[in-house]
């Protein structure tokens, strides 16, 4: 039993060292210059109808994050038009198919982040978007988007693309930003909750805390107790009630954004990396940006504690086995040892002659 003990100790020991082995959350990753764009989602809706025409053409504006650009690359040479597909349900309940060119209309809104003497770009780029032909037909009710943006609309010289968890809400309700400009401010530096981490997450739930102390313009444009959080789930638009505020930390003694959900939702496997959050009484907004080797996926309870208590990687396996082996054949060869140096057992009386002579002295004792 002591051995076994032995054993399971220095397994442990083993177990843990591997554990503080594994790189921390905050280090930062070496690669992260590389260039990304980020599909954030479309506003301001217009129906446009020509002068002395019937007919009418669709224009809207969209929009993408392009992270660690630079001048070369953000100008008309490397950002490319693209081509939306979609179908238009309208209010006549006629139905047509309309394709949107979408071309860079050269508007593009820079900010630099520093950071801990690191420094992230974010450029706002926008496109505008028509109609390829006029629309002979009642009022749009709704624009069904066929077109598959995480494989079709890229752009050129990205070596990175995502979408935003939040781009199913705008999607799916253009027709209600008729007219309104949801991103015109993310062209100051404080439209970033950046180095988000969560504080906690579960699937009904979330705590986000942005790991950069007190910010006066954050304090004064983001603290409120009405905020929605755009973003999606299983594919289908969600609008999350949060309250944002500062908090003390109590390790460092320094005030820090925190964005909380309230009451119960439904967030397994939401992503909110690039989530766009709307202070609705301030009519700001701002985009959640996680840090590196942060995962920003709200995670089913099972799965979450797998990866939480089980996820000892290859290193860690081995860090364990190798000591485990090496004292197994330890104790093999101790075992062995002793054995060969074993002491004799005592030889057997001869059992059935004390049992005669017992006998027999109990007759003489008879006899006398």
């Amino acid at each position: 039993m002591m051995i076994v003990f032995l054993c399971l100790l220095v397994s442990m020991t083993f177990a843990q060292k591997s554990q503080n082995d594994l790189p921390i959350n905050h280090l930062r990753k070496l690669d992260e210059k590389i260039r990304e764009t980020i599909l954030l989602g479309f506003d301001n809706y217009t129906a446009y109808i020509p002068t002395g025409y019937r007919n009418y053409s669709i224009i809207f504006n969209t929009y993408f994050l392009a992270k660690n650009w630079n001048d070369t690359y953000l100008s008309d040479n490397y950002l490319n038009y693209f081509i939306i597909h979609s179908k238009i349900y309208n209010t006549d309940k006629t139905q047509n198919y309309v394709n949107f060119n979408c071309t860079f209309d050269g508007s593009k809104s820079k900010t630099i982040i520093d950071y801990n003497d690191d420094s992230d770009r974010f450029d706002l780029v926008k496109y505008l978007c028509q109609s390829n032909n006029y629309i002979d037909a009642g009022i749009p009710r709704l624009i069904n988007f066929t077109t598959d943006f995480s494989e079709e609309i890229h752009l050129n010289n990205s070596q990175k693309d995502s979408i935003s968890s939040s781009f199913e809400v705008f999607k799916n309700d253009l027709l209600q930003f008729k007219n309104k400009e949801v991103f015109n401010n993310l062209n100051r530096y404080y439209g970033f909750l950046r180095n988000a981490t969560y504080v906690n997450k579960s699937p009904t739930s979330f705590k986000i805390r942005q790991d950069i102390s007190r910010d006066t313009y954050w304090n004064y444009l983001y603290s409120s107790n009405n905020i929605q959080l755009l973003t999606n789930y299983y594919g289908n638009p969600k609008r999350i009630q949060c309250v944002g505020d500062y908090i003390k930390n109590n390790t460092d003694d320094k005030e820090y954004y925190y964005l909380e959900s309230k009451g119960s939702n439904y967030l397994t496997y939401t992503d909110l990396n690039y989530a766009i959050a709307n202070v609705t009484t301030k009519d700001q907004i701002f985009i959640i940006d996680f840090q590196e080797g942060e995962n920003s996926t709200i995670l089913p309870e099972k799965e979450a504690f797998k990866k939480k208590s089980g996820g000892l990687s290859t290193g860690g396996i081995i860090a364990i086995v190798i000591p485990a082996v090496l004292i197994l054949l330890g104790v093999g060869a101790l075992a062995f040892f002793l054995s060969r140096r074993a002491v004799p057992p005592p030889p057997v009386k001869n059992i059935a002659n004390n049992t005669m002579g017992v006998v027999a002295s109990s007759e003489a004792v008879v006899h006398q």
